[in-house]
C-alpha cells in the first residue's frame, strides 16, 4: 500500500511540476511571445494558403518558414521548448523512413540525390517545435486549410475553363495536384466538428467542396478512392449530433450527397470513371494499349522484381534496367520507358528496397494514424477533431500511394509532412489547453 501511495504521489508531483512550468512559460515575456506568434501565424497560414497553387509555391512559403527559425535565437523561446511523445513519434517515423532510403543508396550504390525529397522534411521538422512551443492561435489552421482549398479550386477552374487544359495541375503533376487538393478538402470537413462560429463552419464546408472539386478537375481517379471512406468516418465523427438531432442530420446528408452528385455531373467525372471499364474491356480483347493497361504492366514489373529480391530490393537503377530489358524483349508495352516509377508506392518501394523499404514507407504513412488512435475517443471535442484530421491524413496518403508514388515528388512528401506537422501542433495545443483547464478546476 505504501509503495502504491508513493508512486501515486510522485506521479501527482510530476504532473504538478509540468503544469507549473507550462503556466510559468505562458506568462513569460509576453511582448516577445506576441511577436513570435505573429511570425508563426504568417508562416502557417501562408503555407496552407499557397499549398500547391503554382509551380514552386511551397518553396516560397518554405523560405519564410526557414527564416522563422531565427526565433530559436531568443532565450525565452528556447526555455519554453518541451518535447512530448507526439514529437518523438513524428521524429521516429521520419528517421526510420530516412534509414530505408539511405540503405538503398549505400547497398545499391544509388545517387545521393535520392534523398533530396526527404531532406526537405528535415528542414521543415523544427517548425513543429516552434508551433508546439509558442502555440499560435489555433484558428489559423481551419482558415488556412479552407482558403488553401478554395485557391486550388480557383486555379483548377481557371486552367480547365479559361486555358482549356484537359487536366488541372497548377504546373505540377496533375495526379499530385488532385490528390493534395482532395486531402485538403477532406481535412476541412473534419475540422468543422470543433467550430462554434457559423462563419468559420460555412468557410470550412466551402473549402471542403472546393478541394474535392479541384481534385475532380484534375481527373486524378486514384485519389477518389478515399472519399467513400471519408464519408463513413465523418458520420462516425458526428454520430452524437446525428443521434441528438436526426432531422438536421438527414437534411445535411441529403444536401451533402446532392452537392457531391452535382459536382460529379458538372465535372464530367462519370465519363472519366467509365474509361476504366472501356480499358478493361480492351484488355480482355487482348488490347493493352490503354492507361489502365500500362499501369497494370508497371505493377507486374515491380512485383516480379520484388519477389526476386524480397529483402532489400534491387535499387532504382537495376529496377529501371530490368524494366527496359522487358521492353526490349516486347514483354511489356514500350510506353513504359516514359515512367521511372511503378505508380504504386508500395510496389515501387518493394522493388527498390524490398520488405525493409515497404516497412519504412508504411511506418511513415501510418504515424499520424497511430497518434490519432490514442486521442480519437478523448472527451474534449477539439482534441478528437484533430485526431480525426490526422487519421484521415494518414488514410488519404496511404490510399493515394496505391496508384501513385506520392513521395517520389517533392510536392507529395512536403505536403504530407507539413500537414502532419500543422495538425500535430493543433492537437498538441489543444491538449495543453485541456491540461491547464483541468488543473484550474
Amino acid at each position: 500500500m505504501n509503495i502504491k501511495k508513493h508512486i501515486k504521489t510522485s506521479s501527482l508531483l510530476r504532473n504538478h511540476k509540468a503544469v507549473s512550468n507550462l503556466l510559468k512559460n505562458t506568462g513569460e515575456n509576453s511582448e516577445t511571445g506576441c511577436f513570435s506568434e505573429k511570425i508563426l501565424l504568417l508562416c502557417l497560414f501562408l503555407f496552407l494558403a499557397l499549398s500547391v497553387s503554382f509551380h514552386g509555391s511551397y518553396k516560397v512559403s518554405g523560405i519564410i518558414i526557414l527564416c522563422s527559425y531565427s526565433l530559436f535565437l531568443f532565450s525565452t523561446v528556447r526555455k519554453k521548448i518541451q518535447l512530448s511523445k507526439l514529437h518523438i513519434t513524428f521524429a521516429a517515423s521520419i528517421i526510420i523512413y530516412i534509414m530505408t532510403l539511405s540503405m538503398e543508396i549505400i547497398i545499391h550504390k544509388e545517387s545521393i540525390r535520392e534523398l533530396d525529397p526527404i531532406s526537405k522534411v528535415i528542414l521543415y521538422a523544427p517548425f513543429l517545435i516552434l508551433l508546439s512551443t509558442l502555440k499560435p492561435k489555433i484558428l489559423a489552421i481551419p482558415w488556412g486549410f479552407a482558403l488553401g482549398s478554395v485557391v486550388l479550386f480557383l486555379v483548377a477552374f481557371y486552367e480547365r475553363e479559361a486555358l482549356g487544359l484537359p487536366r488541372a495541375g497548377a504546373g505540377i503533376n496533375p495526379i499530385q495536384f488532385g490528390n493534395i487538393a482532395c486531402a485538403m478538402g477532406l481535412i476541412c470537413f473534419f475540422l468543422v466538428n470543433s467550430q462554434n462560429n457559423k462563419k468559420i463552419i460555412m468557410l470550412l464546408i466551402i473549402g471542403g467542396l472546393a478541394g474535392i472539386t479541384a481534385s475532380f478537375l484534375s481527373l486524378s481517379r486514384g485519389g477518389w478512392l478515399i472519399i467513400p471512406i471519408a464519408i463513413l468516418l465523418l458520420i462516425i465523427q458526428h454520430r452524437h449530433s446525428i443521434i441528438r438531432n436526426p432531422k438536421r442530420a438527414l437534411i445535411s446528408i441529403i444536401i451533402a450527397f446532392s452537392s457531391l452528385s452535382f459536382l460529379l455531373i458538372q465535372t464530367n467525372i462519370p465519363s472519366r470513371i467509365n474509361t476504366i471499364n472501356h480499358d478493361l474491356e480492351k484488355m480482355a480483347d487482348g488490347n493493352n494499349s490503354t492507361s489502365t493497361g500500362d499501369r497494370i504492366a508497371m505493377w507486374k514489373v515491380a512485383f516480379n522484381i520484388f519477389t526476386d529480391n524480397p529483402i532489400i530490393g534491387t535499387g532504382k537503377s537495376d529496377y529501371l534496367l530490368t524494366q527496359q530489358q522487358k521492353i526490349d524483349n516486347n514483354l511489356v508495352p514500350s510506353r513504359l520507358k516514359d515512367y521511372n516509377q511503378a505508380h504504386n508506392a508500395y510496389l515501387d518501394a518493394g522493388a527498390r528496397r524490398g520488405i525493409i523499404g515497404i516497412a519504412g514507407l508504411v511506418i511513415f504513412l501510418l504515424a499520424p494514424a497511430l497518434i490519432a488512435l490514442k486521442h480519437i475517443r478523448h472527451k474534449q471535442v477539439s482534441i478528437r477533431t484533430y485526431a480525426y484530421c490526422l487519421f484521415i491524413l494518414s488514410l488519404s496518403f496511404s490510399s493515394f500511394n496505391l496508384t501513385q508514388s506520392m513521395f517520389n515528388h517533392n510536392s507529395g512528401i512536403i505536403m504530407f509532412s507539413m500537414f502532419f506537422i500543422i495538425l500535430l501542433s493543433g492537437l498538441n495545443t489543444e491538449k495543453n489547453a485541456n491540461d491547464l483547464s483541468n488543473y484550474h478546476h
